[in-house]
């Protein structure tokens, strides 16, 4: 897996999603969000997060596939942002300052003046953690992009959290272990409350599939709740 950006810059589609990109500057895009459904506008920021992931990697080079480039890339100091609406927006104002809720203390959220942008934020309350099974960081570990809409969000959401946790998760019955993805030892407090391994635990076993081997083991050891 992973971005061929070679292959990417010759293509002819590219010239079109450039023409597309600029028109999110355009002021009526805020109106339009503000319109939108709660799960149509989950999925323009978790679409216009991985098409800004795509068209960084190809414009600022090497891209997030560089570990001494990532913060500079997600952070927008290199230049990796959209205007959207007339508001400038890092990869890291859309995942955790919006979709993620602008968690309190987290240094990526907004200040709470910064009131045109702290209008486009997810309240907390409503934050869906699988958010994070559908954003591509253009490591060859994250999960395929994957183009969403209100209609697909549910399903599209159910389905790549499934293949996440059943990829990612490790369940060893006879050691009473569980080992967990970094993404769900990172952001476990948005699936479950701070340091409760237990619930963590149900949470993935309800991503999982009920037939699964997976969920059967995670359910025995949700008493034991050793996690690595």
């Amino acid at each position: 897996r992973g971005v061929d950006f070679a292959r990417m810059a010759s293509s002819r589609a590219l010239v079109s999603y450039l023409t597309a990109a600029a028109r999110l500057s355009c002021p009526s895009v805020l109106k339009g969000l503000a319109d939108m459904s709660r799960d149509a506008r989950a999925a323009f920021w978790i679409n216009v997060y991985n098409a800004l992931v795509l068209h960084g990697g190809l414009a600022v080079p090497p891209g997030p596939s560089d570990p001494t480039a990532r913060g500079p890339f997600f952070s927008g100091e290199s230049g990796v942002r959209y205007s959207i609406g007339g508001l400038s927006l890092s990869l890291d104002d859309m995942e955790h300052a919006i979709l993620r809720g602008s968690p309190e203390g987290d240094a990526r959220s907004f200040a709470a003046d910064d009131l045109a942008r702290r209008a486009l934020v997810v309240p907390r309350d409503e934050v869906d953690p699988r958010l994070h099974f559908a954003l591509n960081c253009g490591a060859r570990s994250c999960p395929p992009i994957k183009l969403y809409s209100a209609s697909n969000l549910e399903i599209g959401l159910a389905l790549a959290a499934q293949a996440f946790c059943e990829s990612e998760v490790q369940v060893k019955v006879a050691e009473k272990t569980v080992t967990l993805s970094k993404i769900l030892m990172w952001y476990g407090g948005d699936f479950a409350p701070k340091n409760d391994k237990a619930a963590l635990l149900t949470k993935i076993c309800g991503y999982l599939s009920p037939e699964g081997t997976m969920a059967t083991d995670l359910n025995l050891l949700l008493q034991v709740c050793v996690c690595h």
